[in-house]
């Protein structure tokens, strides 16, 4: 039987969409809702055609499902890959476009996290990920001041965990794409997360960035959306030093000499956007450290796009 048989007219708010029903809308597609697990998704189908709806549904999902402790029910196209897979539906053929953002949160006096940084030392290099090493300094009472923490990182970090209800923060912790937490010294869960983050396809209307320049000289920046965004946007300016080797004289780790890569110098947010505008912003940057922009759906949501020159 068709799915136009099945369909339930639908003029009402979203807060009457029922679970596993479908509906026609004015525009003669036909949505079903679903959940798996936290995730929310909308699912279209025109035809015989199945696609995933992109970021501009995420405001009609939150008139119902607003939650700001819950990151991924406002990411409903994030998931979309997972709920095809459970209801048999295609996913849009079109393949990822912005390499991956994981943040490692670590620090040199911390004993578990050396096995944090080989880790990272291993994804530093991979042009699907743009992986950035943030040294906080919450654990420098302990016998050694991390010579690469600051203090706005660590701020970083407990920001991320109030935005996901949590009132404690750890190291070694990654987040992966702005949205999933996982221990940063456990690669079972890292590479687990980052392989679902790289089998995301993406749409046309999602977040095209690209970089002109080079390191030393102006960067351009351009991001478009093509169908807007359903929130603001903070464009953020990383710069980080690619390797350096500490020998640790005192605290946890004393005795240990540890290679640590792409540890963040400065991140700034340089930048606003509201997504239905295209963004189009230069710096001017010093030094041939490598340039990263990252944008990211204000109050530490998830990461729209991120790009990178060195």
């Amino acid at each position: 039987m068709a799915v136009a048989d099945h369909a339930i007219p639908f003029s009402g708010k979203a807060d009457q969409v029922k679970s596993g029903d479908l509906y026609t809308v004015v525009h003669k597609k036909f949505i079903c809702f679903a959940t798996w697990g936290r995730c929310c998704v909308l699912v279209a189908f025109q035809g015989t055609r199945k696609t995933l709806i992109g970021p501009g549904i995420r405001a009609w999902l939150d008139q119902r499902y607003r939650n700001k402790q819950d990151t991924h029910m406002r990411l409903a196209n994030r998931c979309g890959v997972l709920i095809s897979a459970i209801l048999g539906l295609a996913t849009p053929a079109v393949a990822q476009q912005s390499p991956v953002l994981v943040e490692l949160f670590t620090s040199q006096g911390c004993a578990a996290c050396p096995p944090a940084d080989r880790l990272l030392d291993a994804l530093a290099d991979r042009d699907d990920v743009i992986a950035l090493a943030l040294h906080v300094d919450y654990w420098d009472y302990i016998g050694w001041a991390d010579s690469f923490g600051k203090s706005k990182f660590s701020k970083r970090q407990k920001d991320y965990a109030r935005s996901k209800g949590r009132a404690s923060v750890y190291t070694p912790q990654m987040i992966i794409g702005g949205i999933d937490e996982v221990k940063g010294s456990s690669e079972q869960q890292v590479m687990g997360t980052l392989a679902r983050h790289l089998s995301i396809f993406v749409s046309d209307t999602d977040v095209r960035l690209t970089l002109t320049g080079s390191p030393g000289s102006e960067v351009s920046i351009e991001a478009v959306a093509q169908d807007g965004l359903a929130y603001a946007a903070d464009v953020q300016l990383v710069r980080y030093r690619d390797a350096e080797t500490v020998d640790i004289t005192g605290g946890e780790n004393n005795g240990k000499s540890v290679v640590y890569r792409n540890i963040v110098t400065s991140w700034e947010v340089i930048g606003t956007w509201d997504g239905v505008n295209p963004f189009r912003h230069s710096v001017h940057t010093s030094g041939d450290d490598p340039v990263v922009v990252v944008i990211q759906e204000q109050g530490h949501g998830p990461v729209l796009a991120a790009a990178r020159r060195r």
